[in-house]
């Protein structure tokens, strides 16, 4: 589960939702999705995004999916380290 937060200037409105993402263990869960349906919908043209996850053995991987190997190194790198 993370919680989504928007500031969104100028008069600093903050708008936060709860965004709970199904796990089947270890691996990596892709939500930009999702986080994109609910910004859209705020209509918010800039801002701040702050996304906080609550879970002790959570790491969020925030990278621009320009190369399709970024995802297989991360899962190499998980599976060796963890």
């Amino acid at each position: 589960m993370a919680t989504i937060s928007a500031i969104w200037p100028p008069n600093r409105v903050v708008r936060n939702t709860t965004l709970t993402v199904a796990t089947r263990g270890k691996g990596l869960y892709p939500f930009t999705k999702s986080v994109e349906d609910w910004v859209s919908k705020q209509e918010i043209a800039n801002g701040l995004l702050t996304g906080f996850v609550q879970h002790t053995s959570c790491s969020l991987v925030i990278q621009e999916n320009a190369d399709p190997d970024v995802m297989l190194d991360l899962r190499e790198i998980g599976r060796a380290h963890v």
